[in-house]
C-alpha cells in the first residue's frame, strides 16, 4: 500500500497517509450530515456507489442509482406529501417515461 518507513520522518508521513486512507468510507454504511440528510448504501473511497437510499430533512426520499453524486439511472423519488415518481434520472432530473403514484395509489404516466 505505502513504502515501508526508513526514518522517523518517513514513519510520520506513512502514518499520516495510512490515517487518511482509514478515515475514508468503505463497505456498507450510513452517513448523516449536520443538517439531517441521511445517505445509506455501499461506499468506496468516500463516495456512494450503485444503489442508494437518501433521506432529506423535509421528509423527501430517493431510492435508486447514483453516479457522480447525482441521481443517474433508475430511481424513485418520494415526496413528503406521499407522491412517488419512478423513472430514469439523468443528472438529477427525470428523463423518459415517468410514473407518478399519488397518495391514493392512482397512477399517472408521462414523458419528459
Amino acid at each position: 500500500m505505502f513504502p515501508a518507513p526508513r526514518s522517523s520522518k518517513d514513519l510520520l508521513a506513512y502514518a499520516t497517509q495510512l490515517w487518511s486512507k482509514l478515515k475514508q468510507s468503505y463497505g456498507l454504511g450510513t452517513y448523516t450530515t449536520k443538517d439531517g440528510q441521511t445517505y445509506k448504501g455501499a461506499w468506496l473511497d468516500d463516495k456512494l456507489i450503485n444503489t442508494v437510499e437518501i433521506k432529506f430533512p423535509n421528509g423527501n426520499q430517493y431510492y435508486g442509482e447514483l453516479k457522480d453524486s447525482k441521481f443517474n439511472g433508475e430511481g424513485m423519488f418520494v415526496t413528503n406529501e406521499s407522491l412517488a415518481v419512478m423513472c430514469n434520472f439523468v443528472d438529477n432530473r427525470p428523463a423518459g417515461h415517468l410514473l407518478l403514484l399519488d397518495f391514493k395509489g392512482k397512477e399517472w404516466h408521462g414523458y419528459n
